[in-house]
């Protein structure tokens, strides 16, 4: 199950897909990409509002990562955040939505 993180890098990712078909031929499918980054988005603003009355130091440091642009795979072993991104860095490409 996904939590509020990831549900943010989601919108995040879906977010920057829509941008990018902005001014293209499918106008459309920009729509549906912002329209699914919403979801997204919704969903983690309501998991961010339920952490913060009821979570863990583990949903606080997912959070921290999330909003650095970081995965969960680039924390230390010692559990301490790398250090943010570089600016333009990319990412792994949205998922597919049909």
């Amino acid at each position: 199950m996904a939590n509020g993180a990831t549900h943010y890098r989601m919108a995040e990712q879906l977010a920057a897909e829509a941008y990018r078909r902005l001014g293209q031929e499918d106008e459309q499918a920009a729509e549906q990409w912002a329209a699914v980054a919403q979801v997204f988005a919704t969903l983690a603003n309501t998991a961010a509002v339920l952490q913060a009355r009821h979570g863990s130091s583990d949903d606080a440091r997912e959070w921290q990562d999330a909003l650095a642009g970081r995965t969960r795979q680039e924390r230390r072993r010692d559990g301490s955040p790398m250090p943010p991104r570089r600016p333009g860095a990319t990412r792994d490409p949205p998922p597919r939505v049909v």
